[in-house]
């Protein structure tokens, strides 16, 4: 996950139960034998998002599929990267 992406998860995970980060750099669940990445004690590290389907399941790469009981919110990162060109 870029910066923006990993600091909201941060950020977020002090209040909510999970917090789901979609990465198009996380390997796909079949991978990791259906097992997503997990970094924190409740933030889990999943494949880009494909869709949500019409009865709001959230689809990620490689199969992996949430149900709109386990989400309350979804957040989209536009991203951002640390730069600090003065620093040599």
């Amino acid at each position: 996950a870029r910066a923006s992406g990993s600091d909201l998860a941060r950020e977020i995970s002090e209040y909510a139960r999970r917090v789901y980060v979609s990465d198009p750099d996380c390997p796909s669940l079949e991978e990791r034998d259906g097992m997503p990445f997990e970094f924190g004690r409740n933030v889990l590290r999943v494949p880009r998002t494909e869709f949500v389907d019409a009865k709001s399941a959230i689809h990620f790469g490689g199969g992996c599929a949430v149900s709109p009981a386990d989400v309350d919110v979804v957040v989209l990162c536009s991203g951002y990267d640390y730069s600090f060109p003065f620093v040599d």
